[in-house]
C-alpha cells in the first residue's frame, strides 16, 4: 500500500524488477497474479483516460518530438499557456536553456531532440510531467544524466508537490526524502 502524498523509493539489484514493477504501475503490462489497485479500483477495470489523467511518468530515457521545446513541453498539458509552459521549464531547471536563445521557449529541440544533451532531454521530460500536475509523478532514473546540483534543485521542486511521488534511482536518495522503501531482492534462476 502506498499512501497518498508518500514518496517512494523503489531499490534493488540490477534486474530485480523496478522497471517492471513501474511499468505495471502504468498498465503498460498487467501483472500476472494479484492486482494493481488504484483508489480501491484495479488499474485493468479503470477508463484509459483515467489512468492517464493520474499518472506522469518520465523515464531514464525520454522520448522527444522534433520541434520547439514549449511543443514538447505542452505535451503535458495541451491547452497550457506560455507561461505555464516557462514555468515548468524552470521549475525542472530548464532556466539557463530558455535563457541563451531569444527564441526562449520557442527554441528548436532538434530532430527528436537531438540539439539537447542527455540531462536535457530529461529536464524537459520532467518539466512535462510537472505541466501536467498528475497526483502520482513516477520517475525511472530519471534524473541519471544530471549533474549533482542541478539534480538537487529538481528534486527540492519534486518535494513540494503534493503528488504522490514513485522513483528509482541508484544515487543516494536521501535527497529524495522517501516516506517509504520498497526494496526488490533478485531472484536467482
Amino acid at each position: 500500500d502506498i499512501a497518498w502524498g508518500s514518496r517512494v523509493w523503489v531499490t534493488g539489484p540490477s534486474g530485480s524488477g523496478k522497471s517492471t514493477l513501474l511499468e505495471l504501475l502504468t498498465r503498460f503490462d498487467d501483472p500476472q497474479r494479484g492486482k494493481i489497485t488504484l483508489g480501491g479500483i484495479a488499474l485493468d477495470q479503470m477508463k484509459y483516460e483515467d489512468l492517464v489523467s493520474n499518472i506522469a511518468y518520465v523515464t531514464q530515457e525520454p522520448i522527444l518530438f522534433t520541434g520547439t521545446l514549449a511543443e514538447n513541453i505542452r505535451l503535458g498539458k495541451p491547452d497550457a499557456t506560455d507561461d505555464e509552459i516557462e514555468k515548468a521549464a524552470r521549475d525542472a531547471a530548464l532556466g539557463a536553456m530558455i535563457d541563451r536563445s531569444s527564441e526562449g521557449i520557442n527554441q528548436s529541440v532538434g530532430k527528436q531532440g537531438t540539439a539537447l544533451s542527455g540531462g536535457e532531454r530529461q529536464r524537459v521530460a520532467i518539466a512535462r510531467a510537472l505541466l501536467k500536475n498528475a497526483p502520482i509523478l513516477i520517475l525511472d532514473e530519471a534524473t541519471s544524466a544530471l549533474d549533482e546540483e542541478t539534480e538537487q534543485e529538481i528534486v527540492t521542486t519534486i518535494r513540494d508537490l503534493s503528488s504522490t511521488v514513485i522513483f528509482v534511482t541508484h544515487r543516494d536518495s536521501a535527497i529524495w526524502q522517501p516516506t517509504q522503501t520498497i526494496n526488490l531482492a533478485s531472484t536467482s534462476v
